[in-house]
This record gives structure tokens, C-alpha cells and sequence, in this order.
């Protein structure tokens, strides 16, 4: 049965009647900006701006929905229908915001969060107030709903305003309401969304029940995770999963937490993983061994997580860790490839095995980096593999390459900018589909922040740098030249001591170090050289050896010969051109420049924000 509806009239009327929140001068990046000569390697904050772009092109028409689908490859160039995915791009914009500084389009986001405040109702639940590629106009998908939340947590971190956590306790409480309670545990109806009746309607594609695909029949208990015409039945429970945790974590409602493990109870039921082939020496439920979508997996292992964090349940950990094990054996990390579906198909056609979605690439970047966090492995070599490569490829930022799909002419580019910056879903070296997604925009803007954030953290005087790449940060600024050279200096602001991780494919032995270009020799603990007695304004220089290497991977039926400078692909054959040389209307992995031994510098505008959004589970509890 479903739980009973709540009455939030009072408490709607009172924030809608005090509506303060969404103002521009509020949701300005507060920071500082300086100018320097910084190597022209790869820069997140420069991707983040390209994002914001990209994120910024919603519908006004349509109430501010997105574009879920948008294709360049015909003439002219085919925009669908929009989306009410919304949410899911208020959730990126501050986090990009905070990496680059860039105040562009705030009024479009300042307007588009207002339309979202104004479709919550007494109810708790977020309406859609539209029809098109997405829930039946007036009816509430909880997935958004839950997203909704997470977009607000995002803003109210930002800008500090109380108000936020007053919003955030009505979708909270609406979100209980929308659980089918089945006593020990509880779901939402995939793919389905609620009317104010009570109702549940297909949300996404239909009736669920296409031919080949695992049928579903609202409200009925799903049997199968790869049911429905997106086969994703664990992921639909996620986002509400994770609202429901970080309203306990914020508030102490304990309530919130018990509906969180009903939902995950519900996830962890056998019938919902690999049951195909099932070992009973190792349950597939209680090891992460799961088939289907990864985007839906991935997910749904993330809001586990959180909660197996917020309960120090150390063998929901072990699955999540499992599970994502698991994951990374179906792709291929050093390139940062991951499937789109792992076997058995269910319908699906057989190019799924062979193409990613941005979803599916950011997820596990995201999933690698919180894992790592969180004490069950070191997966820094993955994350910096997955940004380098492949990850980094699913954004589309060259309006030139736009231009050459539309035959080479400039006539589109007024709707081309406007799809600039997004995230894609593609094969290994193109895009076969031709078009940018608005579910991979938001989910992969939202890792390029994770990755971002997590190449240098700070506190009580010890600076640590994970990753090897370009950033800006109010401690200690990191000047990477990979892949050209083997070379990275950090200029300290802050740090007495830094904890600087040599990678993988590094000999620590093989290390120089430099302080003030005095050379030292630090002690190393595990993959981190640690560097002691550091003042303001000390430059620390570390250089290597940077091996070249030539590699063969098979994705799908192709066998690829990728070349390797450090963990960057700077070559790989065969490219999509020389399999078919129509198909490649976008290509990939173009990187001759990063052949060089010579790394080419670049002035710019470096932004540091006053303060960072951390979007981590643990980080939740402590605000």
C-alpha cells in the first residue's frame, strides 16, 4: 500500500509568500581571481565553463525544461521535445559555478529554479507542468523529486539561506509519500510517475512492454531489475534513497532513514541482481554482481553508499565496493570505457555492449572517487584514467567538429552554441549517434566537479593532491605538464605539509623533488610522498621518467592498439574512419598535439572559490 499523503499547505503558502531565495546577487561565485601563465594541459574549470553553457540552454517556453535529445548530424539539426529533467541541471550549475567562476546565464538559472519551487505542491511532491519527452504533464516522478532535493542541498550550501532547508523538509516529506510499503521493505514503480490521485502513470516511453524487453505493469512489485522499456528498476529507487539519507544526516529525522532502508532492502532482494548466473557460494545480491544497465546500477550503488555510510553498515560497503569491482571489469579503465549495459540484453540491441553513456562514464568516475574516500580501496589511478581519456571526449567542445557533421557549414551555429559544453553517449572513438543528451549534461557536468574537487584537499595545515592535474585552490596551486613532460609544480599558499600521490605507473624511486628548486628527498607512505616543514609561497617541483607505451584492448568486436603517454591516450587505432568513413560525425581522441615533449603555456584568469560545495555523503552531516 501506498503511504498516506501529507498536508503541506500551511507551510507551501509561507515559503512561496517569503520567496527570497532565487536572486542573482545571491548566487554570484564568491572568490578570487588573479591572472597566470599555467602549462595548456588539460583544466577542468575551463570544462566547467564549457558546461555551464551547455546547462544554461533550457526552454522557457516549456517552463524551463531541457532538451533530453538533440541531434547534429542532419541538416538542419534535429532538436526533440523538451524534458522536465531540470533538476538535474540546477543540481550542476553551482558546482560548475564554484570551479570556474563564470557568472553566465545566472538570470536563466535564477528563473528556471523558480519554476521548479513553483510546480511543489501541498503535497511535498514536484509536479511536471508540461507534456513531452518525460511525465505526463500534473503528475509527480519521484525520481525528480529526489533530485529536486539534491539540486536544493546544492544551493542552500551555496548561498547559506535557511529557506532551502524549510523546501527541502517539504520534498523530504512528500518523498515518504510516494514509497508502495510493503511492512520490511518498500518501492516506487519504475518508470511511473504519481497524480494527485494517487494514480501511477507511465512516465518514460510508453507501456513498458516492448517487444523483447522484460514486461512491467504499474504498481505491481518489480521482479526483475532489467524490467521496462529502460530496464533500470534498482535506479529508480535511488534518488529517493539518497534524499531520504541526507534528510537524516541534516535533520536527524530518523523516519527518513527507516523509509531509506525499506527502499534499500527492496534494492538488495536477490530477484534484482545477476540471478542468470547465480553461484550459490557467492549470492550475487550480497557480492554486487549485477547485469543490465550501468548508468541504472551505478547509480543505485551510489545511494547505497550513503546509506551503508550514514549506518556504519560495513557489508552494505562491501557490496557497493564489489559492485563496483564488478563494473570496471566489464570496461576498460585505462581508457576510461565503460559499457552501457552488461549482458544479458534483454531486448537491447548488441551495439549497447560497444557504446557508453556520459551517465555511465561519470557514475563510475564519481563512484571511484567516493569508494576511495571512503577507506575501501584506492582507485585515484582509475579516476585519473576515466578524466583523461575517455570521459573528457564524451563533452562536446569543439564547435568546429559540430560544423563538419552538418557537412562543414556554419548556418546551424546558433542552435549548435546552444548545445556546446554537453555530454554525449558514443562508442569508443565517435559519436555514432550524433547528438548530446540532457541526462548525461547534468550527470556528467556533475562528475567533472568530483574529479575537480578531488585532486587537492586541505585541512589542519596538510595539503594532499590525488590526482596529477591542473587546479586552482585557496592552499596550493598545481601546475600538471602531463602528458607532455613529467613534471608538476605545486606553489603553496597555506600547507605546513603536503601528501603528494605518485601514480601508478611511477616508480616512487624514479622521483625527484624540489623545493625552491632545492632537490630533497621525502618519505614516502604507500603512493604518497610526504613533504614536511612547508611555508607560504614555497614551489615544489616534482619530476619523471614519462612512459610511452603501446596497449590492445577489445571492446566489443573490435581490437584496438591504443598509445599511452603516462595514463593519457595520445593515439589508438583503428580510428571510425577507417572502419567507416561516413560514420564519423564527431570523432574522438584527435590528440597528435599531445605527442609533444614540449608543453605549451597559456596566460589566463585562475578563479578560487570562497568556498567549496562539497558533494560527498559523509561531508552531509557536518554542514
Amino acid at each position: 500500500m501506498s503511504a498516506q499523503r501529507v498536508d503541506l499547505k500551511p507551510v507551501v503558502a509561507k515559503l512561496r509568500d517569503a520567496d527570497n531565495l532565487c536572486r542573482p546577487e545571491a548566487m554570484r561565485p564568491q572568490g578570487e581571481c588573479y591572472e597566470a601563465e599555467i602549462p595548456d594541459t588539460l583544466d577542468l574549470a575551463e570544462r566547467a565553463e564549457l558546461a555551464i553553457n551547455a546547462l544554461a540552454n533550457l526552454r522557457p517556453a516549456d517552463c524551463y525544461a531541457v532538451t533530453q535529445s538533440f541531434c547534429f548530424g542532419r541538416k538542419p539539426p534535429w532538436v526533440g521535445p523538451p524534458n522536465w529533467l531540470t533538476v538535474k541541471f540546477l543540481r550542476a550549475l553551482p558546482l560548475m559555478r564554484a570551479m570556474c567562476g563564470s557568472e553566465q546565464n545566472l538570470e536563466v538559472e535564477c528563473r528556471a529554479m523558480r519554476a521548479v519551487l513553483g510546480q511543489i505542491r501541498e503535497d511535498g511532491l514536484l509536479y511536471c507542468p508540461i507534456a513531452g519527452d518525460g511525465p505526463p504533464a500534473n503528475t509527480s516522478y519521484p525520481l525528480l523529486s529526489g533530485v529536486a532535493a539534491q539540486s536544493m542541498l546544492n544551493w542552500w550550501k551555496r548561498d547559506g539561506n535557511p529557506a532551502w532547508m524549510a523546501w527541502l523538509q517539504v520534498l523530504w516529506a512528500g518523498l515518504g509519500t510516494a514509497l508502495v510499503d510493503r511492512g520490511d521493505y518498500a518501492y516506487i514503480p519504475p518508470e511511473c510517475s504519481l497524480s494527485a490521485d494517487g494514480t501511477w502513470h507511465w512516465t518514460l516511453r510508453g507501456t513498458g512492454n516492448a517487444p523483447g524487453y522484460i514486461p512491467y505493469t504499474p504498481p505491481e512489485e518489480p521482479v526483475h531489475d532489467s524490467q521496462g522499456q529502460e530496464g533500470a528498476v534498482k535506479f529508480e529507487q535511488a534518488s529517493s534513497l539518497k534524499a531520504l539519507v541526507q534528510c537524516c544526516l541534516l535533520t536527524g529525522d530518523e523516519n527518513a532513514l527507516r523509509q531509506a532502508r525499506k527502499l534499500a532492502r527492496f534494492c538488495l532482494k536477490p530477484a534484482l541482481w545477476n540471478q542468470d548466473t547465480a553461484d550459490e557460494s557467492a549470492p550475487p545480491h550480497e557480492h554486487g554482481i549485477w547485469t543490465g544497465h550501468l548508468h541504472g546500477n551505478l547509480t543505485s550503488l551510489d545511494a547505497l553508499l550513503h546509506l551503508a555510510l550514514a549506518d556504519h553498515d560495513h557489508a552494505l560497503m562491501q557490496v557497493v565496493r564489489e559492485g563496483y569491482e564488478h563494473a570496471r571489469r566489464h570496461g576498460v579503465i585505462r581508457l576510461g570505457f565503460m559499457p552501457g549495459w552488461i549482458k544479458p540484453l534483454v531486448g537491447r540491441p548488441k551495439c549497447y555492449l560497444e557504446q557508453n553513456e556520459g551517465c555511465g562514464v561519470a557514475d563510475t568516475l564519481a563512484l571511484a572517487v567516493q569508494l576511495t574516500d571512503a577507506g575501501l580501496g584506492d582507485y585515484w589511478d582509475d579516476v585519473d584514467a576515466i578524466v583523461r581519456n575517455h570521459f573528457i571526449e564524451l563533452q562536446i567542445t569543439d564547435l568546429e567538429r559540430m560544423r563538419q557533421a552538418m557537412g562543414g557549414c556554419d548556418h546551424y551555429d546558433e542552435v549548435l552554441r546552444g548545445f556546446l559544453g554537453g555530454f554525449i553517449q558514443a562508442e569508443l572513438t565517435m559519436n555514432t549517434n550524433s547528438g548530446v543528451y540532457g541526462c548525461c549534461t547534468g550527470n556528467g557536468a556533475r562528475a567533472l566537479y568530483t574529479a575537480w574537487e578531488s585532486i587537492t584537499r586541505f585541512g589542519k595545515g596538510l595539503a594532499t593532491v590525488n590526482l596529477l592535474l591542473n587546479r586552482a585552490s585557496p592552499w596550493m596551486d598545481i601546475d600538471s605538464y602531463l602528458p607532455h613532460e613529467g613534471r608538476v609544480v605545486l606553489h603553496n599558499k597555506q600547507a605546513h605539509t603536503a601528501a603528494v600521490r605518485i601514480p601508478g605507473w611511477i616508480s616512487s624511486d624514479a622521483v625527484t623533488w624540489f623545493i625552491n628548486d632545492r632537490p630533497i628527498m621525502p618519505p614516502v607512505a604507500g603512493r604518497y610522498a610526504v613533504l614536511a616543514g612547508l611555508r607560504p609561497g614555497d614551489v615544489i617541483r616534482h619530476e619523471f621518467p614519462l612512459p610511452q607505451t603501446r596497449e590492445c584492448y577489445t571492446i566489443g568486436d573490435t581490437a584496438y592498439t591504443v598509445t599511452f603517454r603516462g595514463s593519457t591516450v595520445v593515439d589508438l587505432s583503428p580510428r571510425a574512419t577507417d572502419i567507416d568513413e561516413h560514420a564519423a560525425r564527431y570523432p574522438f581522441f584527435l590528440r597528435s598535439v599531445l605527442k609533444s615533449g614540449k608543453t605549451p603555456l597559456k596566460r589566463v584568469t585562475r578563479f578560487v572559490a570562497k568556498q567549496i560545495v562539497a558533494d560527498r555523503p559523509w561531508e552531509d552531516a557536518k554542514v
